[in-house]
């Protein structure tokens, strides 16, 4: 267990003999993908008072949400790709207008991928409307 208490500075682990406090000096998170990548640890950590390597909360965080990363990315004036983001409820409310919006916008070959999950999980490559559709689909599912 995590101690929420930042002077023990570690974990606690529960044994048949009781209890038992073990010191952390500096934690290397590396994990994957959501609860893990996405400033969840990050925040426990820094709660516990436990120094850790790499990212903070708010960079784990927004570079979780790749519509947030490419917003501040445009804002910043930084170069990439074109791209378009919705959400499944304005989906479902005018998915045919987003599906021309992003025809328009994009033209095919469109790639689709999930905001929140990380590395390339959930990637689809969509080559006409039905495609598109069907990633869409998969990737709020």
């Amino acid at each position: 267990m995590l101690s929420p208490d930042r002077k023990d500075h570690g974990i606690t682990v529960f044994r048949e003999s009781g209890p038992e406090k073990i010191h952390i000096d500096v934690c290397f998170p590396v994990m994957h993908g959501k609860n893990g990548e996405d400033g969840t640890i990050q925040g426990l950590l820094e709660l516990s008072g436990i120094p850790y390597v790499g990212c903070g909360v708010l960079a784990s965080s927004v570079c979780m949400d790749k519509a947030v990363t490419n917003t501040l990315a445009d804002q910043a004036g930084i170069a990439q790709a074109k791209w378009l983001a919705t959400d499944v409820n304005e989906y479902r409310e005018s998915g045919t207008e987003f599906i021309k919006k992003a025809e328009a916008t994009l033209g095919y070959p469109i790639f689709v991928k999930p905001a929140n999950a990380g590395s390339s999980v959930g990637i689809t490559k969509a080559h006409d409307e039905s495609e598109l559709r069907e990633a869409l689909e998969k990737a709020f599912s």
